[in-house]
């Protein structure tokens, strides 16, 4: 919800506090606009990009889990 370009609360992005980690395709293009707002709206967000599309984790499978692992380490005590 919080990533569509049409959502009222689109504004609030730099609301959100917690850790945040984004895995994006890059080949998905449709998203790619979204990614940009993501990335200047959120406060320390950690954006890790990766050639493939929609399902990132199956096509960059080696890159998602070394970024989700890396981000877990580093917000878990």
């Amino acid at each position: 919800a919080w990533t569509s370009p049409d959502l009222a609360l689109a504004h609030r992005l730099r609301d959100i506090s917690v850790p945040t980690l984004l895995v994006n395709g890059v080949w998905e293009k449709r998203f790619q606009p979204l990614r940009d707002k993501i990335a200047a709206g959120i406060p320390g967000v950690i954006v890790a990009d990766y050639p493939g599309g929609h399902s990132i984790n199956i096509e960059a499978a080696v890159g998602f889990e070394t970024s989700v692992r890396e981000f877990v380490a580093r917000v878990a005590p």
